[in-house]
């Protein structure tokens, strides 16, 4: 267990981006560079519906989708106490004191909370082309088929949406997810250096 005398830094980190373009194993990949590794998933904070577009179709892309108020609360809870939550700090073995705690937080619409945002160390944002994002999602959900026009009506304009505004953000680092995961994994570490 970590001695109440040591102090905890906690590092904030939010890795947003296109459907499909490998946010979650990057997340899982730079995770595992440290055992004081957290991570908070946007997809652990949808609502139970989803607002409709003109056309009466769900659209989960939107961030009155998610619970953005108790995701807040637990990024929160996670910067006051991170060793509550940090497996390695509950393990008997943990006797390290300072450990650097690394919250990643991952999701296509992390990066729309303003609060969060306020809150953050470090902000990546993965690009993905139409082509590749379409290519990859109906790889990665073989059983699974979007509703016609959910793609086009949804997932691409919010995507569209969002880079539009994070690239003119000088905050934000921007990767090419056409790269393997190697070569994230690469570029982020060489970002933030």
């Amino acid at each position: 267990m970590m001695q109440s005398s040591g102090v905890v830094n906690t590092l904030l980190i939010a890795v947003s981006g296109c459907s499909c373009s490998g946010k979650s194993t990057v997340v899982k990949e730079l995770a595992s560079f440290n055992a004081h590794s957290l991570m908070v998933h946007q997809d652990d904070y949808y609502k139970p519906a989803a607002p409709q577009t003109a056309d009466g179709m769900e659209n989960w892309d939107a961030i009155e989708a998610l619970d953005t108020v108790k995701l807040l609360q637990d990024v929160k809870a996670l910067i006051q106490d991170p060793s509550k939550s940090c497996p390695a700090c509950l393990s008997a073995n943990d006797n390290e004191e300072n450990n650097q705690h690394i919250v990643y937080i991952e999701g296509t619409m992390v990066l729309d909370i303003g609060k969060l945002s306020e809150l953050l160390h470090t902000k990546i944002f993965i690009t993905l082309s139409y082509d590749e994002c379409l290519r990859r999602r109906r790889q990665r959900w073989k059983d699974y088929i979007d509703p016609p026009g959910f793609f086009d009506g949804c997932v691409w304009p919010m995507y569209m949406k969002r880079e539009t505004t994070l690239l003119k953000d000088l905050t934000v680092k921007v990767i090419d997810g056409h790269q393997t995961k190697e070569e994230i994994v690469k570029t982020f570490l060489d970002v933030n250096k």
